[in-house]
């Protein structure tokens, strides 16, 4: 847990990052009301859960027997480093440093909850509050559409199979 106030500072600062505060955050009206933050929240909290169990619980403490600890970590790395492909620089290259740092953590302590205390320390500051108080023209026109009817910042309507980087699929 002492690496929460680290990330925690980093997610804050991160906010700077022109091409972050394009992506982030990904519901742009979670900043607007305790409630939608709370929801906000707790979506990434669940999000994060399953994150980490697949890529530091089921990849890593699954590989290590078979491969070794160093390697384990490496493939864990690669697998969820790929998934930042697209993303912003800094966002990647944040994927990679944090992916082996939570993997060297979940390997000393045997657990999977700081690294996915440690992400949403990450991710919280940055996707919840930091960007809508810097982003004054999301401040000033607030009319958030509702949520079953527009896909968030990505834009994608329900029922539109719009991916990620907003290709049709």
């Amino acid at each position: 847990m002492v690496f929460g106030p680290v990330f925690a500072l980093a997610g804050y600062l991160s906010a700077t990052d022109p091409g972050l505060r394009e992506k982030f955050p990904i519901n742009p009206h979670a900043g607007h009301s305790a409630a939608v933050f709370a929801l906000h929240a707790a979506t990434y909290l669940a999000y994060y859960a399953g994150w980490e169990f697949y890529f530091r619980g089921f990849l890593l403490f699954g590989l290590r027997g078979s491969v070794g600890d160093a390697n384990a970590i490496l493939i864990q790395v690669l697998a969820s480093s790929l998934l930042h492909i697209g993303s912003p620089p800094a966002e990647t290259f944040g994927a990679i440093l944090g992916g082996l740092l939570w993997g060297m953590q979940a390997l000393r302590t045997r657990s999977l909850i700081q690294g996915w205390f440690n992400i949403s320390c990450w991710h919280q500051p940055r996707s919840g509050l930091v960007l809508p108080l810097t982003q004054p023209s999301a401040a000033t026109n607030i009319t958030p559409p509702s949520p079953l009817v527009q896909g968030g910042a990505r834009g994608g309507v329900l029922g539109d199979e719009t991916c990620a980087h907003g290709q049709h699929m």
